[in-house]
């Protein structure tokens, strides 16, 4: 769904290109996309090893750069992406968690980076594998399963992960997409729309990017609070505390 996020916003973020020639682009290379993404989670073999690293060059280079040259942040669609590689400036956490008080106190034997982008390579063969499959076994344990995403969010979209929770294979599939969507509130306040049915959850969080506690830190703690104390599953309601 990054087409349809950077050419119209999901209905809720700024659209981040604006060319019908440069949108139908992007629409026509969905297809060899999710060819190479069919072929990567296949099986486990060698072919689908290499299938899965296909995937991560062919998506990429289709929707990901495209978004890049625009000069937006991918994690929040309203904004430049001002420090690469993860567009925020991170220089204050920096200092703080490599001051040597407090690596002491935290019992820390590294320096503290942002992201060690090594790491981050060796597991190219894991990002385009579904691992959706892997929640049957705690929803049939009865425990609350939360898929939230915030509205401004281009890399991890609300389209697509809506999307892959209405495909979402499980017992109660049919329940959940005929479910009704939902205002979720916090303190009297709407600052979402969750759909849901028995411990299976989605929100929509307004006016979040990526990192929706740093966007919209009440609507995340409440959230977090109606999660924790099984108030997802009776009600929208949140209440701070």
């Amino acid at each position: 769904h990054g087409p349809e996020m950077m050419c119209t916003g999901g209905g809720h973020a700024p659209p981040a290109i604006n060319n019908s020639v440069a949108c139908g682009a992007l629409h026509a290379a969905v297809g060899p996309c999710q060819v190479a993404l069919t072929t990567c989670n296949a099986g486990n073999t060698p072919l689908n090893a290499a299938g899965c690293l296909a995937a991560f060059e062919v998506c990429n280079l289709a929707f990901q750069i495209p978004y890049e040259a625009t000069g937006l942040n991918p994690y929040d669609m309203r904004i430049k992406c001002k420090v690469r590689p993860l567009c925020y400036d991170f220089s204050a956490e920096h200092t703080f968690l490599n001051d040597k008080t407090v690596r002491q106190q935290l019992g820390a034997k590294k320096a503290w980076g942002s992201c060690n982008m090594a790491v981050n390579m060796l597991f190219k063969a894991d990002f385009m594998k579904n691992f959706h499959q892997d929640l049957l076994p705690v929803l049939s344990a009865d425990v609350d399963v939360l898929i939230y995403a915030g509205d401004q969010d281009f890399i991890c979209n609300w389209l697509g992960n809506e999307k892959w929770t209405l495909a979402f294979e499980w017992p109660h599939k049919a329940e959940f997409n005929a479910a009704s969507k939902k205002p979720f509130t916090v303190g009297g306040k709407e600052v979402g729309e969750l759909r849901h049915y028995g411990n299976f959850h989605f929100l929509r969080v307004y006016q979040g990017g990526h990192m929706v506690p740093k966007d919209q830190p009440e609507a995340a703690l409440g959230m977090l609070n109606a999660l924790m104390d099984g108030s997802l599953k009776t009600t929208a309601e949140s209440v701070l505390v």
